[in-house]
Parts: C-alpha cells; sequence; structure tokens
C-alpha cells in the first residue's frame, strides 16, 4: 500500500510592524505565507510526514524586506509492532531579518528528536527519548592553541558553558543528550535514581 498525500496554501495579506527598528513607529507590511504539507507512506507499518512553512513581510512605505521566516520540519514513524513503535523528528527553522526595518534577531535552529515506545500491556507505557537543539551557532568559536589560533585538529565547538549561558545568542546550544519526551508527569513516576543521573542518562518510566 502506497499512499501520497498533498495540501499546499498559499495567502497573501497584510500584517503590522510591531517590532520596528529602534526609534522608529510601528508600520504596515504585506504578508505573503506558505503552507506545504506532504504525507508518504510507502509502506504499511512506514509514515513520513513533510512539512514547510513560509513567512515573508515587505514594508507598505518602500517595498524593503523586513524579515523572512521559514520552516522544515520531517517527522517519520515506524509501527514495528502494535505495541512498539518508533518515531524521529528533524526541524530547521531560520529568521533571516533586515535591521534597518525590525528589531527582530536573526535566528537559526536545528533540532532533533527520537523516541522509543513500548507499550507491553494496557495501562502501562516505556518511553525512552533523545533530543538535541542547535541554535545561532558561532562559527568563530572553537578549540584553541596556546598561540590563539583555532585548532585545525579539534574542530568539535567548546561546550564548558553554565547552563545560564545556553540561553544567551551566538552560542551553541545542544539539549541534554537524552530526555523524556511528551510525558505527563502527573501520570508517570521515573525510577528511582538519584538527580543527577536523570539529568544525564535517558529515563524510563512506568505508567502506575
Amino acid at each position: 500500500m502506497q499512499q501520497l498525500n498533498l495540501n499546499i496554501q498559499f495567502n497573501y495579506g497584510g500584517n503590522v510592524n510591531y517590532n520596528p527598528a529602534p526609534g522608529r513607529i510601528p508600520s504596515l507590511m504585506t504578508q505573503q505565507t506558505v503552507q506545504a504539507l506532504i504525507t508518504v507512506q510507502p509502506l504499511r507499518p512506514l509514515t513520513m510526514d513533510n512539512t514547510y512553512l513560509l513567512d515573508r513581510e515587505h514594508s507598505v512605505a518602500n517595498g524593503a524586506d523586513v524579515y523572512e521566516s521559514q520552516t522544515f520540519r520531517t517527522r517519520i514513524n515506524y509501527q514495528f509492532t502494535r505495541s512498539f513503535s518508533a518515531r524521529a523528528i528533524v526541524e530547521y527553522d531560520s529568521t533571516l531579518v533586515n535591521p534597518a526595518e525590525t528589531s527582530l534577531q536573526r535566528h537559526k535552529q536545528l533540532g532533533t528528536q527520537a523516541l522509543l515506545t513500548w507499550l507491553p500491556h494496557p495501562g502501562t507505557a516505556i518511553y525512552v527519548g533523545y533530543n538535541n537543539d542547535l541554535q545561532n551557532l558561532d562559527r568563530s568559536l572553537c578549540n584553541r592553541l596556546p598561540g590563539g589560533a583555532c585548532d585545525p585538529v579539534n574542530t568539535a565547538v567548546p561546550r564548558s558553558f553554565t547552563l545560564s549561558e545556553r540561553r544567551a545568542p551566538d552560542f551553541y546550544q545542544s539539549l541534554l543528550p537524552f530526555t523524556l519526551l511528551n510525558i505527563d508527569r502527573s501520570q508517570f513516576r521515573p525510577w528511582q535514581v538519584p538527580k543527577r543521573a536523570l539529568s544525564r542518562n535517558g529515563i524510563l518510566c512506568i505508567r502506575r
């Protein structure tokens, strides 16, 4: 069984620039948006959902670009058996701005997620998840040699920043390597392990 579903929408209209450049007042913009949804099911247990979103804004006064936002998202789900499934999501978001027209900040983000689900019997669910997030990578960050130059051999981006620095712009951001995804904590309770271990390792939860 092979299935292909396609849905594309294009809209043209107006919007208001509520984030003008410093010293300027809000102004009118023309807005162009595109939403494309493509679902492919080449095999019965395999489903691939692909999403593309575009939001492009121009100034009505002078026709200058204000900002452009794009999102690419792919979600893959494989149902091995009725009780065991795997899901992976890759999403890329970018916002390009014109500093002369808006105070919004340029932004790029790449996120990946993976989730394994096992339902051994009704009322019990076990999840293992992975989550990674890269934002606004600063190419000037590198592992430096004693003389100050970037090390051409060790090309890994430095990650020895504090938790508060994760929120700062122009820093490589990566979430903890294993996290619990889409779980209501009021319904699930983690196994009794130290909190430090919970923050560094995968979490298995069993519904009570």
